[in-house]
């Protein structure tokens, strides 16, 4: 064990010292950098402002993913047009907050065989996060149950389960 600490110590590890800074300078140690080695392929080089957490876009209002308020996460999750890394933390942003009010955006993007199984996961462990199910949220829950996606009927289940 203290051999193998010693080894990443010294920059022999699978990401060494050198590469790691390497990869933090260059703004690539985020979110969009762990996405891209999603295995469905989406969420690679497009993760938004480049990493540099201060952006802004062309009207002045901050270019990253994290959401402002209720209505910007809603917005984010239901807009299929916004990067899917995006999509992902504005989910997990209503997952972490419990928002009940985001319960239509997210069940839309659960009962949407063309999201990315990821998105589709995250939104039903969002939904079980919120405290009871609708009828509607119920029943894309129990229709999750039989998808082909293993990880997405496990989240499902556990929604389901309370």
């Amino acid at each position: 064990m203290a051999a193998r600490a010693a080894a990443v110590a010294d920059g022999g590890g699978a990401a060494g010292g050198a590469e790691l800074d390497y990869l933090s300078e260059a703004g690539d140690l985020g979110a969009a950098f762990f996405l891209s080695a999603a295995p469905d392929g989406d969420g690679g080089g497009d993760g938004g402002d480049g990493g540099d957490g201060g952006a802004v876009d062309g009207d002045g209002a901050p270019a990253d993913a994290c959401p402002r308020s209720v209505d910007e996460a809603i917005a984010t999750i239901g807009d299929a047009g916004v990067p899917a890394a995006d999509r992902y933390y504005a989910l997990w942003w209503v997952y972490r907050f419990k928002v009940g009010a985001a319960a239509d955006a997210v069940r839309g993007v659960l009962v949407n065989p063309a999201a990315p199984d990821r998105l589709r996961r995250r939104a039903a462990l969002a939904l079980g996060a919120m405290a009871p199910p609708a009828a509607p949220t119920w029943a894309a829950l129990t229709a999750c149950l039989a998808s082909p996606d293993y990880f997405l009927r496990y989240r499902a289940a556990e929604a389901l389960a309370g």
